[in-house]
């Protein structure tokens, strides 16, 4: 009769300890499973992390109901079938069952949230990207409007430089043709009014000549530092742009996960 009693005992110890390593490893297979889901999320892989919690869940209801099962008896030899089930009046039971079953719930609402935040992912970019064939669509005559312009200014410029070139060019060829003779045997002389004249022209015209060459420099110069705060406004709304993509595609934080505890199981009462 002892050793019969002994038997049972230690079968039951034996029972008890492999239950108790079956939770542990479930305990640590949902850890694992968590840490992978908030890693998943950052990296925007939604519908992954929405399966991890979901593994967590159905790891929680395994364990809930193994530890239900243990604590309640379906039926009994003396009791007829209309008899409930008789539950074990154990109060630590009682809330690692609730415990259990509150975070199976988290992880089945977490998953749900995670298939949300994914849809409304998708639905931004698609929306981001309707915005930007938009933009892309409306830009493009404009662009090429701009091209236009800006190559009529060119040719504009380039011709304007050489008609004032060309102009100044004949001015002075047209002076040159004039000769005034220097010759003190002859009697006959030029008026001096007319040579005054004369040389009051040719230093109009080299003045003139420095102008026009220093006003198109200044004209060049310009033109260029245009270039230059355009390319710069140009770079500062292609990171405005940026900031805001980065900002908009930001996910809120899920609310904290409350800490997974080991369940004590207390065998002794089955």
């Amino acid at each position: 009769m002892e050793m019969t009693a002994f038997a049972g005992d230690s079968e039951k110890r034996a029972r008890h300890q492999l239950l108790a390593f079956l939770a542990a490893r479930r305990m640590r297979r949902m850890r694992t499973q968590q840490r992978r889901a908030e890693a998943l999320l950052e990296e925007g892989r939604f519908e992954e992390a929405a399966k991890c919690h979901e593994t967590v869940a159905s790891l929680l209801s395994d364990a809930h109901a193994q530890l239900e099962s243990n604590f309640v008896h379906l039926k009994t030899p003396g009791l007829s079938s209309q008899t409930p089930p008789v539950v074990i009046s154990s109060f630590h039971s009682f809330i690692t069952l609730e415990s259990l079953a509150l975070q199976r719930d988290y992880h089945k609402r977490q998953a749900a949230v995670v298939r949300m935040k994914q849809a409304e992912y998708e639905e931004y970019k698609a929306t981001l990207e309707n915005q930007k064939r938009e933009i892309l669509s409306k830009q493009t005559p404009k662009q090429v409007e701009k091209d236009a312009s800006e190559l009529t200014n060119d040719k504009f410029d380039v011709s304007l430089r050489q008609a004032i070139y060309k102009t100044i060019e004949e001015q002075d060829s047209l002076l040159t043709l004039i000769s005034i003779p220097n010759n003190e045997d002859k009697a006959f002389k030029y008026p001096k009014d007319a040579v005054t004249v004369i040389e009051e022209l040719k230093t109009v015209n080299c003045q003139l000549r420095c102008l026009v060459g220093t006003l198109l420099s200044q004209l060049e110069a310009k033109e260029e530092e245009v270039r230059q705060l355009t390319e710069q406004l140009h770079a500062v709304n292609l990171n405005d742009d940026s900031r805001l993509d980065t900002h908009s595609l930001r996910l809120a934080p899920l609310p904290p996960l409350t800490p997974l505890e080991m369940p004590l199981f207390d065998f002794t009462s089955t």
